[in-house]
């Protein structure tokens, strides 16, 4: 963890309360974790493996007079080339910085820093390449089709389709998505897994007649953990 800073009280404090492991504040399941006090990246996500987006917190910090005063720099780490940057494009108001294309190689490893004065505050976990931060937009377009129903009658199946994120190209192979469908009794807190799969429909078994369901499906890159958002929801009733 290199930290430089021209005040070496100041270096002390700075490496007592950063530490490894805090930098980018969202684990596999997108779930918060502790926020270290000093300046930090909280996230950065890509969409459709082509721009992305990075995050960052002043944390506890008091000494910036402006917010400009916080600059981010990137090493992108090419065999050509690899020298540190600054943020192309910033978002002060979002606390954001934005990668456009130009700015953006797939297999590039990349690493960030942040600056505030004097002082460089680096993690090594600050370092990724981009299918790595890859969350895709929801699937879009949910719809279902009864598909029969029990000799009973107690019980039906529907098959679930969807369109996979405009944003994502998955037509010439550049993404190729697994989708997770979830789905529960309407007002549950118990929603039932499906098992992930890269069709654009999926089959619910069993569903009891007269009670209705909601249904929502996210998906991921395939070889790769991070989901992105849900969908939105649609119901199911027969």
């Amino acid at each position: 963890m290199p930290v430089s800073s021209n005040n070496s009280p100041l270096l002390f404090v700075v490496s007592l309360f950063f530490s490894p492991g805090c930098a980018f504040l969202l684990d596999s399941d997108n779930s918060p974790v502790e926020a270290p006090l000093v300046p930090h990246f909280i996230d950065c996500v890509s969409r459709e493996m082509t721009t992305f987006r990075c995050w960052w917190s002043p944390g506890s910090f008091q000494n910036l007079t402006s917010p400009e005063d916080l600059k981010i720099f990137y090493l992108k780490k090419t065999p050509s080339k690899s020298e540190w940057n600054e943020c192309p494009q910033y978002d002060y108001l979002n606390r954001e910085c934005f990668f456009d294309a130009n700015h953006t190689s797939t297999w590039a490893a990349y690493c960030l820093q942040l600056h505030v004065h004097n002082v460089t505050y680096y993690n090594e976990e600050d370092c990724f390449t981009l299918p790595n931060i890859v969350r895709p937009d929801p699937p879009v377009a949910l719809n279902w089709t009864l598909l029969n129903l029990s000799p009973s009658g107690l019980s039906y199946d529907v098959l679930v389709c969807w369109d996979p994120p405009p944003s994502a190209d998955v037509r010439t192979g550049w993404m190729r998505l697994e989708y997770e469908v979830q789905y529960r009794e309407l007002n549950s807190t118990n929603w039932k897994m499906l098992e992930t799969q890269y069709d654009n429909q999926q089959t619910i078994y069993g569903l009891n007649n007269g009670r209705e369901y909601e249904v929502h499906i996210r998906c991921k890159m395939k070889a790769f953990t991070k989901f992105g958002d849900f969908s939105k929801s649609i119901f199911i009733q027969v």
